[in-house]
């Protein structure tokens, strides 16, 4: 496979699976430092062929190879290393010229000039003496290039430049001084440079010209490859001492000089999706509906990168439709015409209210309906906001856990209302719904009014068998009829025909018939498996007196035995409690349930915990533990770093049972940075962040460094082996089994011994007997002392499935110094262990570019405990010595 550099680093970016090719060939743009340690470290098994000539020569003159490996260095190749373009083909000779024509030593950088076979003759119609000379060492052309390089003491040419100000541009040569020449002629003054894979326009004017304007002058004289990404004005350049520009000083592009039109911000969550992606990928603070990709410096390569993006986001748009330059807006209405099913990424608008009454919002039910919403909306107060949360649209990759569910409409309802308090309700599986989502709500520290279930039943986890699902068997029982092997579309069409569909699919499209089987049975599996955690809001359930009177409840009593649970009874059965004439009556209850309400918050909660006071004046050492521990698991740290450090631990919220843990990492640091403030007066504090929490210290360290001040807050940043954070903050799908043994395999790792846990032996198990296996096998391992009951262990349980199931992605950069500690796994092979931490380097060095890797004995949980501690510590010393 040939292509440019800089394709093969959108193509490393978007691939998650080594490439399926041996070879590769590079040419066209120089290789950036740093690429082929990448290509190493996602593709081992791939040789690179780095390459360098121009059409003068008819294409590539010079070879150097990178060999494809099973294994990768030790050391990856450092950020200021430039890759060698390796010795000339066989019918080429190259050499490095100095100014007087001279051949130039090793090391001594020269002006590159060609000879032999490759030379052109010239160009056409064009007498250039300059370039095209005799060859004063040989015989033939001579092809002077105007890139500055230099030999090697192993022969090879390493590039070092330009005599010119020529650049590279995704494998357009350009010269800037013909942009600088068009731009003079609508400014007073211009200076163009190239900022990686897009061109900065700096340019002196009495007042600033509109981004747009000058683009489109540009643009009417120029090909699309050499007009300016961003206009940036200047009221005049910034000069040396010795009175020349100085290019150091030029300002960096800040929105107005990217964007060609006034902010507006995206409406709907289509449009967040493609300004989100858009923002990302071009680096910008942000992006406007009325925005366009190839205006705002967008190019081919991104482009794809932007669609393969988008699209796992469950928008699908074309590289062809980027380039028809669209604004956000039109591209987003565009979808949505031509894809209607794209309106349930939304909250649905039932009734607009007279916006002095916080919404409410009713969640879908089990068959993945909303249904039932309008017409209790219909029956509310008039003045009452009311939204329904649909379910995930048709053909989109399903949520398979309530908590992924309820995660997606936690967006839907903050994009509506950012800020407490709220109000959720839903019927049957509907109000499952609700509380998991009231649970997310408050467990970011925002306020909860209202929690209403209208007659949901609660599903012991391991006790309720949802069946396999059966499309053909389904649609065979909505027409009474027998199984004759007729193909499903068929028995769907005769379904269809007969207005056989049950009501929660009439409306559904007949070639998604299955898909909307299928989704209804993700949602209850879900139910069937979802273990809720206390809430200290009160849950209204709306009971009808026709159900089930041995459960009036549902049985949510059961699960949640300590919960405040106040129950409204309302006439009818399941069903027709939201059907005339018990429909009134229903919203009737609600309406008044929600006038009585009272807004909730998580009761406040003190982390910061004393480890050793140490020496008063000496920076704190802040640890925050990793999911599901406490922060005793740096004491044996804490311990060797010296008497007069102080160290304090953040201790997770909910390790106690009592209290809601922490549903994202921004919340819990929000938090935190009061807690910080009032034990340091606004100074610095070292962070050591393990696990999950190094999550936590990272956020921390953005917080407290952000905004005029930050400078200094942050004595030195730690992660300790970190899986680093997701590219897109989406949801982990982790079930309560898979959850458990994860945690199981946390324990088996601190205690050097296996618990003997299966998922056969939890699946079946609801929480409590689940707590009491897990107990029974860590008891005897003596990881909790043997007299404790199981319950010790719900809060550390329930606190690390949050953690596995909270997404991150951190808004900014942290452009301080980190030191990323990964244990040296011992046990795991050699060439995975190398491979898995140059990966996680590169994908941490996203978010931190100067973060350096280091490796502990021990492995992820022993990295903190004797004997390791002490060579960890050897690693905090220097960093915590910068600052006392």
């Amino acid at each position: 496979m040939t292509l440019v550099p800089s394709l093969l680093s959108a193509l490393l970016d978007t691939a998650a699976d080594p490439l399926g090719v041996a070879l590769i060939v590079c040419s066209g743009e120089p290789l950036p430092p740093g690429l082929v340690a990448r290509l190493r470290a996602h593709s081992p098994a791939v040789t690179l062929v780095n390459q360098y000539g121009s059409s003068e020569v008819a294409g590539d003159v010079t070879f150097h190879v990178h060999p494809g490996r099973d294994t990768l260095p030790d050391a990856p190749q450092t950020a200021d290393s430039v890759p060698s373009v390796g010795v000339p083909i066989d019918n080429a000779r190259v050499y490095v010229l100095d100014a007087q024509g001279r051949p130039a030593p090793v090391h001594v950088t020269g002006e590159v000039h060609v000879a032999g076979t490759p030379v052109a003759r010239g160009y056409l119609g064009d007498a250039d003496t300059r370039s095209f000379t005799e060859d004063a060492y040989g015989h033939g052309r001579l092809y002077r290039t105007g890139d500055l390089a230099h030999w090697s003491e192993s022969g090879t040419l390493v590039l070092r430049g330009r005599t010119d100000r020529q650049v590279k541009i995704r494998g357009f040569r350009v010269e800037p001084g013909e942009i600088e020449a068009r731009l003079r002629e609508h400014v007073r003054d211009a200076v163009v440079r190239a900022d990686g894979d897009r061109l900065i326009a700096h340019y002196v004017a009495e007042s600033a010209v509109p981004s747009a304007q000058l683009r489109a002058c540009l643009g009417a004289t120029l090909p699309a490859h050499m007009v300016p990404a961003a206009f940036v004005h200047l009221s005049a350049f910034p000069l040396t001492p010795s009175g020349k520009l100085d290019p150091r000083a030029l300002l960096a592009p800040d929105a107005a000089s990217l964007s060609v039109e006034t902010y507006v911000a995206p409406v709907g969550a289509v449009e967040r999706a493609i300004a989100d992606v858009w923002s990302e990928l071009l680096g910008l603070p942000r992006v406007g509906r009325n925005d366009r990709f190839l205006d705002l410096g967008g190019h081919s390569l991104m482009a794809a990168r932007a669609g393969l993006k988008l699209r796992t986001a469950g928008v699908h748009l074309t590289a062809a439709e980027l380039f028809g330059n669209h604004s956000v807006a039109a591209l987003a209405a565009g979808l949505l015409e031509r894809d209607p099913r794209l309106s349930g990424r939304d909250a649905l608008a039932l009734r607009p209210g007279k916006g002095i009454h916080a919404p409410l919002f009713l969640a879908h039910d089990g068959t993945a309906s909303l249904l039932y919403a309008p017409a209790l909306a219909g029956e509310l107060d008039p003045e009452l906001p009311v939204y329904g949360l649909p379910p995930t649209p048709l053909g989109d990759a399903q949520p398979v856990t309530i908590e992924g569910m309820a995660s997606r409409m936690v967006g839907m309802i903050r994009a509506v209302q950012p800020v407490g308090p709220y109000r959720i309700a839903g019927w049957c599986t509907g109000g499952t719904l609700a509380y998991e989502i009231a649970a997310q709500l408050l467990g970011a520290d925002e306020e909860v009014a209202f929690v209403g279930m209208l007659n949901t039943t609660w599903l012991p986890p391991g006790r309720s068998v949802v069946p396999d699902p059966d499309p053909r068997a389904e649609v065979l029982s909505w027409l009474g009829a027998e199984d004759r092997g007729e193909p499903l579309g068929e028995l769907v069409a005769r379904a269809v025909a007969v207005d056989a569909l049950p009501t929660a699919v009439a409306d559904v499209p007949e070639d998604l018939i299955e898909a909307a089987i299928l989704r209804k049975h993700t949602v209850e599996a879900a139910a069937a498996g979802y273990t809720p955690a206390p809430v200290p809001v009160p849950v209204h359930y709306f009971s009808a007196l026709e159900h089930d009177p041995s459960e009036p409840f549902g049985g949510w009593d059961r699960a949640l035995p300590d919960a405040d649970f106040r129950r409204i009874p309302v006439p009818g059965t399941h069903q027709s409690m939201l059907r005339p004439p018990h429909l009134g009556t229903t919203a009737a209850a609600l309406t008044r349930a929600l006038a009585d309400a009272q807004p909730v918050s998580v009761p406040p909660f003190t982390a910061l915990t004393a480890l050793r006071a140490g020496r008063p004046g000496v920076t704190p050492l802040i640890c925050v533990p990793g999911a599901g521990a406490t922060v005793a698991s740096f004491q044996h740290v804490a311990g060797v770093l010296g008497a007069e450090r102080p160290v304090y631990g953040l201790q997770p919220r909910g390790l106690d049972g009592t209290d809601l843990a922490h549903t994202s990492v921004e919340a819990a640091v929000a938090a935190h940075s009061l807690e910080l403030d009032a034990l340091t007066g606004g100074g610095p504090v070292h962070l050591l962040g393990h696990s999950f929490g190094a999550w936590t210290a990272f956020e921390t360290a953005c917080a407290l460094t952000a905004g005029e001040g930050g400078a200094g807050r942050v004595a030195s940043l730690t992660l300790l082996d970190s899986k680093p954070p997701a590219p897109v903050a989406t949801v982990p799908e982790v079930d309560d089994t898979t959850a458990l043994l994860h945690l199981a395999a946390v324990y088996e790792d601190l205690a050097g011994a296996p618990l003997g846990l299966t998922a056969d032996q939890m699946a079946p198990l609801d929480e409590q007997g689940r707590l009491r296996l897990l107990h029974e096998r860590v008891s005897a391992l003596g990881l909790v002392p043997r007299g404790s009951a199981p319950g010790v262990l719900a809060g550390p349980v329930r606190t690390f499935m949050r953690c596995l199931r909270t997404p991150y992605t951190p808004r900014r950069t942290y452009d301080g110094p980190v030191t990323l500690v990964l244990a040296a796994d011992p046990d795991r092979d050699a060439t995975a262990a190398r491979a898995r931490r140059a990966d996680v380097l590169h994908t941490w060095r996203r978010y931190a570019p100067r973060a350096v890797l280091r490796l502990s004995p021990g492995t992820h949980m022993t990295m903190l405990a004797e004997p390791h501690g002490a060579a960890l510590a050897e690693y905090l010393a220097p960093a915590l010595e910068n600052q006392r």
